[in-house]
């Protein structure tokens, strides 16, 4: 077993043992330094400018747009709607059944004519 240091021929050393020491962590695992951060240059200051005529006037803003009221109402306001209103189905649900009836009758004679059925 030539892996234990204490086997090898005297003269040959591990690449390791030659560079400067590695420092371990209390687990056994190699400390990395980090890399030194290059140095920022000076900032540059850039100015622009443009050419303007003196003679031109700066263009009016658009008035601002009037302010609206608020137009939504509270649900208590909402219910309080909802309840006041009349229903006309409510009031006289048997008109609509009867509506429903007739129209029902004048379909089926209608289709009676058209695809020529009955006697």
């Amino acid at each position: 077993m030539a892996d234990e240091p204490g086997d090898k021929p005297e003269g040959e050393t591990p690449a390791e043992e030659a560079a400067e020491p590695a420092r371990e962590t209390a687990v056994g695992h190699q400390v990395v330094e980090p890399e030194p951060k290059p140095e920022k240059p000076e900032a540059t200051e850039v100015f622009f400018s443009r050419d303007e005529p003196a003679a031109a006037a700066p263009q009016p803003q658009p008035a601002a747009a009037p302010p609206q009221p608020s137009g939504g109402t509270s649900p208590a306001a909402a219910d309080r709607v909802a309840a006041d209103s009349h229903d006309s189905f409510t009031d006289k649900p048997e008109l609509f059944v009867a509506g429903a009836f007739v129209g029902a009758f004048v379909l089926g004679k209608l289709l009676k004519k058209i695809t020529g059925g009955g006697d």
